[in-house]
Order: structure tokens, then C-alpha cells, then sequence
């Protein structure tokens, strides 16, 4: 076991510093060979990255071969080790191995089932090593990636339970039954398209008992991912799992079964579950908190059978699930005295509302689209049709830009299927934005407003989320009409009609819900301090605030602000100390190697003088308009530099030490405007596959003040004292 954890970190080691889609990445990993003649014609880097890929190939063979040791630590440690290395290695690392692998399971099965002679251990002979538990986490690796592997699996195991039906007693066949059902259970939530396939086998196998019901019941929900929209089909396969929960009584089972059924989009069966789970609870805080689950399951199941037609129905039931987590940070208020802000159920809560404000934006969107195929042409600008249009897609971008942060903020403390549901959930947000600036092409807005790294519109579907039904359509829906739509061309009743179809179709899809909605999981808050290196940075106390830093102060929290004085165009140092706590690396899912910071500089406010308020009071009142015009066009002009300038400058990094603790210096770019300026400074960290998350800290614990002038360390300030 602790060799397979050494082999473990070995393995993040190995990993490649570049992405797969990088064109050069791509081209040396399709030249690779196993001639070891080839290494002699590369250059020293593609001969250290083909050694590097000998190392991943041995320990890969040694984990494939520990998948068949008796003892179930370590076969669950390679499990897991092998499971992590098809995840990373994707596709063709998965074809690679997908023989061995295939055959390493079906050896530790049969060893476990007593088959063909195969030694047993003492502690198999106990029936205390479940063979299916520890080979869970390789199986749904791969077949996520192998449908070869995917077909091989299944045919093996329907093939045993057939067998085993014909020829075992009874107690002996319940007990396989078992663990095959509960790899079966695994294959289908991995690949449901190719597990509904045998769907009629194996309700024609396996008979419902209340042992195996749960299993039986996770499959069949499951089948609901192998289709679109709601069909025939989809409610044969709800009717059954109804029927084969009956034998289900336990509460703990029934909860599993309500949560996987949330995550699988059978949202009828999971809010008659939960709605039968709130009869049994004998708190509070579980009332409350079943009962938002059952409104949000209510609310998910309307959308799904009505379509756009269900959401005035669904919006009210999400409002009461939002009010029920609300209610629920209040029993927490006693265990979050020191950081009241701060809430276990805030990653339900933002969820919930960026759900909320989509649901509002479809229907807008919708509206508009019907308003042009009646009018039958495009509004005149300033119109308010023209000014919807324009804002519409603005809020797409926005919508999209807030589902990213959840993402970069929870995501790490989640797993796969959890990051998979909200990178769907943000590009999908950015589809529709891309689709109303096409649409709306007359009111077309210039890029997003995610930065410049999410400013192209390119259609480019996140890594692991190909399974997905509605990100294949999505990127089809891209393909083949939002992009035929170029510069207008096409009449805008076509356009109109043709993004109504799609609202339609998406609403009706199987949302990927992120199985972290479930759990109170919330990511700890790490310590964040900031200072400044006096060689670049004097640091005073003001006496005089703008308008604009009193209303910053007021609306972060932030009283007696400290400034730092800065020299005007010179660059200047910060420096960027804490500590993360250890319950941030043991609760993450994924290991982390570096500590990162960003930092962005806004305009705050202009420099005042007492002379300068006294003229200000005696001035007319177009006098003052004009100037506020003027006031807020320059503090615009100077935030778009700066940002302009911040964008092209990558996170500043340090190591991770033992403790957590860090020390980074950040050097900041010069300031050519004079004024007040608010820098805001945020926490990450950058895993093994170099990707960036973002920390909690305490709020406003990374905000300073700038005071930016040309008469930087003068002594003879009336407005000023030195600190």
C-alpha cells in the first residue's frame, strides 16, 4: 500500500506541463515510438518526455497487475491508482490497458466468487472482501473512456450471472448477484447508452428481492442519461424502478436512491423520495433541509415535462427552496460566530439562484424571439426591443461568468461529476449569450465579459463532458446554425424561430445536476495578509474620502481604510503572506502544488483638496453634472486600462509548504492616472494538471487603497499624516 502512494505522487510528477490540445503537445505524442533507436534523432526534451512515459507505462503494468492481489487494501489502493491514470491519460490510454485491466477484473472475480479453482484467501473465505467495491473506481474510469472495454465488461459479467442461475445454490448466487449488480450499477451512470442496451436482459435475470432492489434501482435510474428528452421508453424504465422500490424500506438506502435519482434527472422519483424521507425526520434543520431538496426535484421535474410552458410553475418552488437554505444558515449562525458571512450552504444557494436568473433569462430571451416573428423584422435602435435584445445577451455572459467562479471556488472540493455539471451549466450560459449575439445581431454585443481568456466564441466543449447528451447537442446546435447565421444574412423570423426550437429542446434535456448539492461540503477559509515594500510604497492614513471610497467602504465594511501612497508611473511591490489550513488539502479532490494570486486595480476615486471642495460647494448645478460626467468617464478610462493591462499578466505563484503557509511578492504595474485606486487581491492554488481554483478567505481580507499622485513622499500634506 504505501508503495502504490509513492507510485501515486510519482505519477502527478510525471505528468505532462502541457495541455493535450496544445498543437506541439500533440504532434510529439504522435510521433512517440517504442524504437528506442527514435530517441537518438529527438531533441534532449522529447527524449526526457518519452522517458517520462516509460515510468507512467510501469507503473500502470505493476497497478493493472495489484488489481489481482487478495488483500482488499490493496487491491482498492491500485484501483484507485490505476483509476486516476485512465482519468489523466484519457482515451488512448485507456484503449492501451483496457485488455489487461479487463483481464486483472475478471480474475479477482472469480478468486472472489471461487471459480475455477482459483486460490482463495482466508479473508475471502470470511466473505469480508467485496470484490465490486474495490474494482469501483477502475471500472467507471474506463469505461467512461473504452466502449470496448465498456461491451467486453458487461458481456462478461451478464455471462456469470446467467451461469451462476443454472448452476449455484441459492445463498451462494445472491451473494454474486450482488456484487455483479453493483458493477453493472457502476457501468451504467459511466456509460448509460451502452448499458441500456441489455436493459431487457437483465430485467429478465435478476428478480427484484429486497437485497438486491437498491442495485437494481440504481441502474434502471440511470438509463434516464441514455436519452434526450422524455420518452416512452424513459417512463417504462420510471415505472419499474417505482415498482422495485417498494422492497426498498430502509431510510438510509431510500436517501442514496433520492440523491442518485436527482443526479440522473429522474426528478419525479426523487421528490416522491424525498417528500417520503420528510415523514420520518425528527429534527428541524433535516425537515428544512428535505424539504428544499424536494422543491428543487419538484421544480426540475415540471421544467422537464413542460418545458417553457413549466417555468412561471417552477420559479415560485425554487424560491421556496432558496428560502428553506436560508433558514438553515440561521441553525448554523452558532458555528460560524468568527466568520458570520460565511455559510455551509452557500454552494446550494448561489447554485439556486444562478438557476433562478436562467429560468427568467430563457423566458426574456423566448419573449424577444417571439416579438420578432410577429413584427417580422429587427427593432430600431434606442428602441426598448433593441435595449432587451442587447441586455439579454450581456446577462447570458454574466450568468456564464458567475457559474464559472462557482466552479473555480468549489470545484476542487468536489468531485468529477460535481465539476462536470458546472462547467456544463457555464457553457451552456455562454451557448445562449454566443446564440442572442447572433440572433440579435442587429443589438450584437462585442465579445464576453469573462476577460480575455473567455472572450473567444468558439465552441470548445470542456474535457470529460463528451458523454454528456447535452453537450454533444450543443456543440452540434453550434456547428450547424448558430454559426450559419453570419452577419445577419439570414431573415430574423428564421433566426427567431430557430433559437425558440433550441430553448425548447435544452429545457427538455437532461440537466446534469452536481451530485455536491447533496453534501455540505463548504471549502475552509485560508488567512490572507497584505503589505508593501517601503522602497516602493509609503503608507498613510487619510483624512479625506471621495464619494466614490465612501460608498466602497460602506458597501464592503471596510471603516478608516488604510492608503498606501504610490509614485505616479513607477511600479511598485506587495507582498502576499498566510496560511492555508491542512483541512484544505485533506477535503480537496484534487492534490495541489502551488499557491497562486491574482490581483486587480479599479479606480476609486479622484484627489481632492480643501480648496477644491470649497470652489465645488459654490458651483451651479450644471457645472456639477458636467463634472460628474466627466468624473465617471475617466474613472472608466482608467479601470480599462489597467485591466486592459492585468489581463496579459499571469498569477503570481509560490510553493506549498508543510505547514500551508506562503510568501509571495507581487509586482504590480505602474499607475499613470491620478486618484484613489482599490486593489483587490484573490487566493488560489494550481493542481498537478496545472488547474487554477480559487481559495476562501475572509471577506475584504484582501482589499487595500492607493493613493496614486505625482508628489509621491512629500511630508508637507495638510490632508495626510504619516502612519
Amino acid at each position: 500500500t504505501a508503495l502504490l502512494g509513492a507510485a501515486r505522487s510519482l505519477f502527478y510528477f510525471l505528468l505532462p506541463s502541457k495541455i493535450e490540445t496544445d498543437p506541439d503537445f500533440v504532434k510529439v505524442e504522435s510521433n512517440r515510438t517504442e524504437d528506442p533507436r527514435y530517441d537518438e534523432d529527438l531533441p534532449d526534451d522529447n527524449k526526457v518526455h518519452i522517458d517520462e512515459e516509460r515510468c507512467k507505462a510501469i507503473i500502470a503494468k505493476s497497478a493493472t497487475l495489484l488489481l489481482r492481489h487478495p488483500n482488499r487494501i490493496i487491491c482498492c489502493a491500485a484501483s484507485s491508482l490505476m483509476g486516476l491514470m485512465v482519468a489523466y491519460g484519457g482515451n488512448t490510454f485507456a484503449e492501451k490497458y483496457a485488455a489487461d485491466i479487463l483481464l486483472s477484473i475478471q480474475v479477482t472475480l472469480k478468486r472472489s466468487w471461487g471459480i475455477e479453482g482459483v486460490n482463495t484467501s482466508i479473508e475471502q473465505k470470511e466473505n469480508k472482501f467485496d470484490p465490486s467495491s474495490a474494482l469501483q473506481c477502475v471500472v467507471s474510469s474506463v469505461t467512461r473512456c473504452s466502449p470496448c472495454f465498456t461491451n467486453s465488461l458487461l458481456k462478461l459479467l451478464i455471462s456469470q450471472a446467467q451461469e451462476d442461475n443454472s448452476n449455484r445454490d441459492k445463498s451462494m448466487c445472491t451473494k454474486i448477484d450482488n456484487s455483479i449488480l453493483r458493477l453493472i450499477a457502476s457501468i451504467s451512470l459511466s456509460q448509460p447508452r451502452a448499458a441500456v442496451k441489455h436493459s431487457e436482459t437483465l430485467q429478465s435475470l435478476f428478480q427484484p428481492a429486497p437485497t438486491n432492489s437498491s442495485n437494481i434501482v440504481a441502474i434502471w435510474l440511470s438509463f434516464r442519461l441514455a436519452y434526450f428528452a422524455p420518452t416512452e421508453q424513459t417512463r417504462s424504465f420510471q415505472a419499474y424502478a417505482s415498482q422495485v422500490l417498494q422492497n426498498v424500506t430502509d431510510p438510509l438506502e431510500l436517501l442514496r436512491l433520492s440523491k442518485h435519482a436527482l443526479t440522473t434527472a429522474n426528478y419525479g422519483i426523487a421528490s416522491g423520495l424525498f417528500n417520503t424521507l420528510m415523514l420520518l425526520t425528527s429534527s428541524e434543520q433535516s425537515f428544512l433541509w428535505l424539504k428544499s431538496l424536494s422543491k428543487v426535484s419538484e421544480a426540475e421535474n415540471t421544467i422537464s415535462q413542460r418545458g417553457t410552458l413549466g417555468i412561471p410553475l417552477a420559479t415560485p418552488l425554487l424560491n421556496e427552496a432558496l428560502s428553506c437554505f436560508r433558514s438553515l444558515t440561521c441553525f448554523d449562525s452558532d458555528n460560524t460566530e468568527h466568520i458570520p458571512s460565511v455559510s455551509k450552504f452557500s454552494f446550494q444557494i448561489e447554485l439556486i439562484r444562478n438557476r433562478i436568473d436562467f429560468l427568467e433569462l430563457i423566458v426574456t430571451a423566448r419573449g424577444l424571439c417571439a416579438e420578432m416573428s410577429l413584427t417580422g423584422a429587427a427593432p430600431h435602435q434606442g428602441t426598448r426591443s433593441f435595449l432587451h435584445q442587447r441586455n439579454t445577451t450581456r446577462c447570458f455572459y454574466a450568468l456564464s461568468a458567475r457559474y464559472y467562479k462557482i466552479y473555480r471556488l468549489h470545484g476542487i472540493m468536489h468531485c468529477q461529476q460535481t465539476r462536470t455539471s458546472l462547467r456544463t451549466a457555464f457553457v451552456l450560459c455562454q451557448f445562449f449569450g454566443d446564440a442572442c449575439s447572433k440572433v440579435f445581431y442587429e443589438t450584437r454585443v462585442r465579445g464576453s465579459q469573462l476577460g480575455a481568456s473567455k472572450r473567444n466564441l468558439d465552441f470548445l466543449s470542456p474535457k470529460g463532458d463528451c458523454s454528456l447528451l447535452l453537450s454533444s447537442f450543443l456543440k452540434r446546435m453550434r456547428e450547424q446554425v448558430i454559426d450559419q447565421m453570419r452577419d445577419g444574412i439570414i431573415n430574423p423570423v428564421i433566426r427567431a424561430a430557430a433559437l425558440m426550437d433550441i430553448i425548447d429542446a435544452i429545457l427538455n434535456a437532461p440537466l446534469p445536476f452536481p451530485r455536491a448539492f447533496m453534501n455540505v461540503n463548504p471549502p475552509p477559509l485560508s488567512t490572507l495578509r497584505v503589505s508593501a515594500d517601503p522602497n516602493s510604497v509609503s503608507p498613510i492614513k487619510t483624512q479625506i474620502s471621495t464619494d466614490a471610497q465612501l460608498e466602497s467602504e460602506t458597501k464592503d465594511g471596510i471603516n478608516d481604510a488604510e492608503v498606501l501612497d504610490v509614485a505616479l508611473g513607477l511600479p511598485f511591490t506587495l507582498f502576499v503572506s498566510g496560511t492555508v489550513p491542512p483541512a484544505f488539502f485533506s477535503r480537496s479532490k484534487l492534490s495541489c502544488s502551488q499557491i497562486l494570486a491574482w490581483y486587480t486595480i479599479s479606480y476609486d476615486g479622484p484627489l481632492y483638496s480643501d480648496d477644491d471642495e470649497a470652489a465645488e460647494d459654490q458651483e451651479t448645478g450644471e457645472n456639477s453634472a458636467s463634472e460628474e460626467i466627466t468624473e465617471g468617464s475617466e474613472a472608466n478610462l482608467a479601470t480599462a486600462l489597467l485591466s486592459e493591462q492585468l489581463n496579459n499578466i499571469p498569477p503570481f505563484s509560490s510553493p506549498v509548504l508543510p505547514d500551508g503557509k506562503f510568501l509571495m511578492p507581487l509586482e504590480s504595474i505602474p499607475i499613470m492616472r491620478e486618484g484613489f485606486y482599490k486593489v483587490q487581491i484573490k487566493l488560489g492554488c494550481r493542481d498537478v494538471r496545472c488547474g487554477e481554483w480559487e481559495i476562501s478567505t475572509p471577506p475584504n481580507s484582501g482589499i487595500i487603497f492607493l493613493c496614486a499622485s505625482s508628489s509621491h513622499g512629500s511630508q508637507s500634506r495638510e490632508d495626510e499624516t504619516v502612519w
